[in-house]
């Protein structure tokens, strides 16, 4: 059982050389960067999919505390094309790909960009021959984009405040 004592020794090791880099977690204490993320205010956004991106951004980030002012504001912008890419050999299309481009910029209390970027999500759904099917599916894929929109986001806006403190 060497190996035991050999993957004890590693972890041990690992522990070690995280505490002496500085690491610490993103969702430890509420004053890191949980706190300075719960207190970023989302924009509305335009249209029934920036909506369910609002939804998925406010389900995403830490709650505010009451009374607790925002610090940031998050202003979004969000594009949806379509594309069709299973076409069969009579022209028939049977997937397609389902892309949502969300621009975003976050400002401090001033109104100042402070940060932006361009995120990108893509979800696939087949075309069936029943058009309620299909549009079934590409709601499905609007809501599986919009997630993973907003984890992106998220995930961009903990590493910038994180660098910051």
């Amino acid at each position: 059982m060497w190996w035991r004592s050999a993957a004890a020794i590693a972890a041990i090791a690992a522990a070690a050389a995280l505490a002496g880099c500085g690491f610490a977690p993103l969702y430890g204490e509420r004053e890191g960067v949980r706190g300075m993320l719960a207190r970023v205010e989302v924009e509305t956004v335009a249209d029934r999919t920036g909506q369910l991106l609002r939804n998925a951004l406010l389900l995403a980030l830490p709650p505010r505390r009451a009374g607790e002012a925002p610090s940031w504001r998050l202003v979004l912008t969000l594009d949806e094309t379509r594309q069709r890419v299973g076409v069969e050999e009579h022209a028939v299309a049977t997937r397609a790909n389902l892309t949502l481009a969300a621009r975003f910029v976050l400002e401090d209390a001033a109104g100042a960009a402070k940060l932006s970027g361009r995120l990108e999500s893509i979800a696939s759904y087949n075309i069936l021959p029943s058009p309620y099917a299909t549009l079934a599916a590409e709601r499905n894929a609007r809501a599986r984009a919009t997630s993973q929109l907003a984890d992106a986001v998220v995930a961009r806006l903990a590493a910038w405040l994180g660098g910051r403190g």
